[in-house]
């Protein structure tokens, strides 16, 4: 009997001692749904975060009393933890990070500061989930957190929707989470892209994800962007393409423009060492439909066959262009670099120190395949 009423007595311990086991209340804590950064004119740190606001009654079950669901905070400090830890004196609890869905950095901050400064803040203490969206801004971060969202509750989840379905429907840009920037960081290639917002004209303005921002390492900072017209490409040189608009310029003799809608693009590039350079022999097969007629009839086999031609010439020089673009800024997002350290070690030994400015050396051959599935109505010829 006494055995009986200790095991009571210790099962019963947790009903007696209330509270959270981490010491901390509900009510401590401000649960952040995104976070901007910036850098000040005298080079200290401004973060913004936008805060999950509760707006049910004050009893459980009361309905919602709708409005606004979140608020903003702006803090500055000499460092990202500072910054963090003084939320509390205008919010009145501590931030928590956990339920995070976007993370901006400001162009300046992105030029400024190595990209490893926020891996390593982020990835302690209450840290945020490797799936959090992560995106460089044109001018400052914090004004995209003021914004109001055009169809979701918040800011945080129009922009981590916008950076999914841009890059699976139009190609323009690419998602990126923290988890791939803590992996691509130590990577070989040295290089990463993540992409670009825009806070686009209009009153009031609105947020677009359009194109990628370039960080390279060591040095873990932003040098450079490439526009959305780059970006397509570099999705089907990287074979993270789904899908998207080619825009084909008519010939010399007409005006306008022929929309070929891609549905799937497959790349395979095999690098072959030369001396002291890396040839890149790459082909691509694209299939799709046409998507828009306004210069080229298509009406027999010969027609459809001097098309796919002169799509395939199109896409092969804008590929060119990108990699050209690439090799200006001197970043390797194609995985030369990995693919030489796992196949070629000793090589990639001796040119891993200075491989930025071998890869702007880099040669290429370039061969595009196109294929129709369909010329999108009963008629293959432009609709006057």
């Amino acid at each position: 009997m006494r055995r009986l009423l200790r095991w009571i007595t210790v099962l019963s311990l947790p009903l007696w001692t209330g509270g959270c086991w981490s010491g901390h209340e509900l009510t401590d804590w401000g649960f952040v749904q995104a976070a901007a950064i910036d850098l000040t004119e005298d080079g200290a740190i401004r973060m913004t975060t936008q805060i999950y606001k509760p707006t049910g009654g004050a009893e459980l079950g009361t309905p919602s009393k709708g409005g606004q669901t979140y608020v903003n905070t702006d803090t500055i400090s000499s460092s990202l933890f500072g910054a963090s830890e003084d939320i509390a004196i205008e919010l009145g609890r501590r931030p928590q990070w956990s339920h995070m869905q976007v993370l901006l950095i400001g162009e300046k901050a992105a030029r400024a500061m190595t990209i490893r400064r926020f891996t390593d803040f982020f990835s302690r203490g209450e840290g945020p989930r490797g799936t959090v969206s992560m995106l460089i801004t044109k001018g400052e971060a914090g004004a995209f957190l003021a914004q109001r969202p055009l169809i979701e509750r918040t800011i945080a989840q129009q922009l981590r929707s916008t950076e999914a379905n841009a890059s699976k429907y139009t190609a323009k840009t690419r998602d990126f989470t923290l988890l791939e920037l803590t992996i691509h960081s130590m990577m070989q290639s040295k290089s990463v892209a993540l992409p670009y917002a825009v806070l686009q004209r209009g009153d009031p303005p609105v947020a677009g994800i359009a194109g990628l921002a370039v960080i390279r390492f060591p040095e873990g900072r932003l040098i450079g962007t490439l526009p959305s017209s780059d970006s397509i490409y570099l999705s089907i040189l990287n074979n993270r393409f789904v899908r998207g608009v080619l825009e084909l310029p008519c010939p010399a003799s007409g005006a306008g423009i022929d929309a070929y809608h891609a549905t799937a693009a497959e790349t395979h590039i095999r690098p072959v060492i030369r001396g002291d350079t890396v040839r890149l022999e790459i082909k691509t097969t694209l299939n799709g439909a046409i998507g828009e007629l306004t210069c080229t009839k298509m009406e027999t086999e010969r027609e459809i066959e001097r098309f796919n031609a002169r799509l395939a010439a199109y896409v092969e020089e804008r590929m060119a262009d990108t990699i050209e673009h690439l090799k200006d800024m001197q970043a390797d997002l194609l995985g030369t670099g990995d693919w030489l350290r796992r196949h070629a070690p000793a090589r990639w030994a001796a040119w891993s120190g200075d491989w930025p400015r071998r890869f702007s050396r880099i040669d290429y051959r370039i061969q595009v395949r196109v294929g129709l599935e369909s010329t999108g109505m009963e008629i293959g010829k432009p609709v006057n």
